[in-house]
């Protein structure tokens, strides 16, 4: 006995349309948040104001430690780590730490604090095994000597604008509510990467077009639906009391 919808086709062409709808329906989502990630870029960060907090003096801003992971010498590494020393915000400290003393980017970390004098930034030299994640195995030193409770963790590759600081701790310290008040409350701010390729390779500019495009982008989105939460480990600041607890084994999944 033969089925009379297999006969006329009916039966066999319903796979195909559902596949279609599906990939249709998913191609509209993909779209939509391409564009809501776009419209989110334009929105946030077509105008960058000067936060208050830039001229502020320093017993009226939260302090904030800057650590700073260092192994060898990355492209353009002077230029990034002086990034840090130049931000418009009058109370930070900086901690920049390598394994070795024989490290290649001890001279430029020298170099930099004597050109700075004002900024109070240190040098921790020397790893301590706490875990199988080598970055923090570096910075854990650094981790422990910290003034502050808001922390910044900075990798060597990352160059950041003079009002970053600023900003992200006026967004962290901003009015806060506890949930479901109202705001969210807020324990750590992330930023998105923008990238420039500082050499003149094919996979250089491919990273550079992914990440300035689609992964922007896709970021900004997933974040603004909060169906995820993105984060980047070397751009984030955090209120340590809240992201960061003392405990090596958290800090070692967070970065």
């Amino acid at each position: 006995m033969v089925d009379s919808q297999d006969e006329d086709g009916t039966g066999s062409s319903t796979l195909p349309l559902i596949l279609a709808i599906i990939s249709l329906v998913w191609y509209f989502i993909i779209l939509s948040m391409g564009l809501l990630g776009c419209w989110t870029a334009r929105k946030r960060y077509r105008l960058r104001p000067r936060s208050p907090l830039a001229s502020a003096s320093p017993a009226s801003v939260p302090g904030v430690s800057i650590l700073r992971p260092l192994k060898g010498l990355d492209a353009n590494l002077y230029e990034n780590l002086e990034s840090t020393f130049t931000q418009e915000y009058s109370n930070y400290e900086i901690f920049l730490s390598v394994e070795s003393e024989h490290d290649q980017a001890l001279p430029v970390v020298k170099e930099l604090i004597a050109k700075y004098p004002h900024v109070k930034a240190h040098m921790v030299i020397g790893a301590e095994n706490v875990g199988s994640n080598p970055k923090v195995n570096n910075l854990i030193r650094a981790y422990r000597q910290a003034t502050y409770d808001i922390l910044w963790v900075l990798d060597s590759n990352v160059m950041v604008d003079r009002g970053t600081l600023a900003r992200s701790v006026d967004v962290l310290d901003g009015p806060q509510t506890a949930a479901p008040s109202g705001r969210r409350r807020i324990a750590l701010v992330h930023h998105v990467p923008f990238a420039f390729a500082t050499e003149q390779t094919l996979g250089s500019h491919i990273e550079q077009a992914f990440l300035n495009t689609n992964h922007a982008k896709m970021y900004l989105a997933i974040n603004t639906v909060a169906i995820d939460s993105r984060l980047l480990p070397p751009l984030g600041i955090d209120r340590e009391r809240e992201v960061l607890p003392r405990s090596v084994v958290s800090w070692q999944k967070t970065i």
